[in-house]
């Protein structure tokens, strides 16, 4: 770690420390038993504006009264409780050593600068991230490693899962929280705190952006998809998942009216709180947004299966077969294939 350059103190700095040895001379003068013609409660009112002085002095940095503000909190405790030589002393070790606090960056359990990058770079690409699991899995899938005996498996079972991020994922890293192993307990106590850190951050640069971009709609979408994971993700309370999924249902109401990427955010809101409410959500997107007519046909489908109506589910994929049989190349698209199958078997059955 390269140290920084040393910065000469600030003229401000010198003026305050003076001010603070002129406070504390009546306190000295009162130990040496050669009192001044002061009254007791003024020099004890001097001796604690000496300490403030002293608190004050040093750079205001990210804030007057932040934790980490370097030098201000030891300089006002040493000028309080060691009356008149510990603002001589304290002035003396901050003039020799503006910058000490650099030499040791391990004890900055939290940097407080502020992180503009959203949560989502950190991941890489999602192809990284498959080929990464995929790697993974060639080894052993990382559910059997996280309930399985060997703690290196545990561990990195959790590394791949915390990657992965889906409330399924984050679901077995809670539950990995009750391991016998303390050790896997530890990683995944680390993990669900890293992830929650993650997603406060990506909320505050959402916020900073739609801040900085009132008038614009994509930052208050990037907010309320941030706010609509972080409710799926199993990290809250159902009930203030709830309250945040409705909160976001509610805004999402008015742009939904004429921007089809709010109406499909606001789908996936209301899937998550009211299913069968988010039908008619479908049937707007599959009106407004035919260019992928048979990817809201299949979300319907299985919204209706979801929701147990299996006549209706019959009757969709009756009606609307050749939609499924012409779609693409299955050949191509596995997932495409199981559809294809899966409306054969019900126009068949």
């Amino acid at each position: 770690m390269n140290k920084p350059e040393p910065t000469p103190f600030r003229t401000a700095f010198v003026l305050l420390w003076l001010l603070a040895v002129a406070l504390e001379v009546p306190v000295l003068a009162q130990l040496a038993e050669h009192g001044l013609a002061i009254p007791p409660l003024w020099v004890v009112v001097m001796h604690l504006a000496a300490a403030a002085a002293m608190f004050l002095a040093p750079p205001r940095e990210k804030g007057w009264f932040r934790p980490t503000r370097h030098w201000a909190q030891p300089l006002g405790l040493m000028a309080l409780f060691v009356p008149g030589a510990g603002c001589v002393l304290g002035g003396c070790l901050f003039i020799l050593h503006p910058v000490a606090h650099h030499d040791k960056e391990a004890y900055r359990f939290e940097d407080e600068q502020e992180d503009d990058a959203s949560w989502l770079a950190s991941l890489g690409t999602a192809s990284a991230i498959r080929q990464e699991l995929s790697e993974a899995l060639d080894v052993v899938p990382a559910v059997d490693a996280l309930i399985g005996s060997d703690p290196s498996f545990k561990r990195g079972a959790i590394e791949i899962l915390a990657k992965i991020r889906s409330p399924d994922a984050i679901g077995w890293i809670v539950k990995a929280r009750t391991d016998r192993d303390p050790e896997t307990r530890f990683y995944a106590t680390s993990a669900l705190a890293m992830i929650q850190r993650d997603f406060d951050t990506a909320i505050h640069s959402a916020e900073r952006d739609m801040f900085h971009r009132p008038g614009q709609l994509g930052p208050q979408l990037a907010l309320h998809r941030v706010r609509y994971d972080y409710a799926r993700s199993g990290l809250l309370e159902e009930e203030a998942a709830d309250n945040l999924l409705r909160q976001s249902a509610e805004w999402l109401a008015t742009p939904a009216e004429h921007d089809k990427d709010a109406l499909l955010l606001l789908h996936m809101v209301e899937r998550h709180l009211d299913p069968g409410r988010s039908l008619a959500t479908l049937e707007r997107l599959e009106r407004d947004d035919p260019q992928h007519r048979p990817r809201w046909l299949r979300e319907k489908v299985s919204l209706l299966f979801e929701l147990g109506r299996y006549a209706e589910t019959r009757r969709l994929m009756l009606d609307r077969q050749d939609e499924f049989l012409k779609e693409g190349d299955a050949a191509l698209d596995p997932e495409l294939a199981q559809w294809r199958s899966a409306a054969l078997w019900w126009t068949h059955a």
